[in-house]
């Protein structure tokens, strides 16, 4: 995956009220963050429910990539590294989740990511749906 990629991806991400859903539904549509980031406003607009916020989130798209870079500068800097979804060390397991992460941040070694672990996750703003998930999936084991 390219700088130019990946950079892409993080910038779409970081777009206000821009969500999983609204990522995927956007990525699908148009094959790629770029070419999302690059969609004309009246092609955008075509797009059923598709809100004023989302439009005027990508109209900055040229801030959007700048935010990205400064991103991907701190975590060069910190010895971190953005994966996104199509990057070869993006975990298998987590493409597997119905709406995964779009963009995950790693400090220290990647390769870690793909054998089995324990990891404590959470969120500001968990539905039943992902709790429910969560416990089918990766039920607590108490040591």
């Amino acid at each position: 995956m390219t700088t130019t990629e990946t950079r892409d991806w993080l910038a779409l991400s970081l777009a206000s009220g821009i969500g999983l859903t609204w990522f995927w539904h956007l990525v699908n549509r148009f094959g790629s963050a770029r070419a999302v980031l690059q969609a004309p406003g009246a092609e955008l607009k075509k797009l059923p429910g598709i809100r004023g916020q989302h439009l005027a989130a990508l109209a900055r798209s040229g801030e959007l990539r700048s935010t990205a870079d400064l991103e991907l500068k701190k975590l060069e800097r910190l010895g971190g590294q953005a994966l996104v979804f199509h990057d070869p060390a993006y975990p298998e397991l987590l493409r597997q989740i119905a709406q995964p992460p779009p963009v995950i941040y790693v400090h220290g070694n990647s390769e870690l990511l793909g054998v089995t672990s324990i990891a404590i996750v959470g969120s500001r703003a968990a539905r039943p749906a992902m709790d429910e998930e969560s416990r089918i999936r990766w039920p607590v084991i108490l040591l």
